[in-house]
């Protein structure tokens, strides 16, 4: 995770004028601090994409043999947060 991504997402909300910004990350960085200085910043969604080994082999495109991927995302209230699986 990039140290100025605090900064970058200050200065797109700011001069942007998007209503909603979502951050994509694997959060392998992501602290309690860090999540609240983003949130602070302007992060009104978080996407947690999650790559784990699998004992199930598919042939789908969207996730190659032996590998499940799930994404989490985090947005204001935690009622929204929702999980999708390929």
């Amino acid at each position: 995770m990039r140290p100025d991504l605090t900064e970058i997402i200050q200065n797109i909300k700011s001069g942007s004028g998007l209503p909603y910004l979502i951050l994509v990350s694997n959060w392998s960085q992501m602290t309690e601090r860090r999540y609240v200085e983003l949130r602070s910043a302007g992060v009104d969604e978080f996407c947690v994409s999650l790559d784990f080994p699998t004992s199930a082999t598919t042939t789908s495109a969207a996730c190659p043999v032996s590998t499940a991927t799930s994404t989490v995302s985090f947005q204001k209230s935690p009622r929204w947060a929702t999980m999708t699986s390929c």
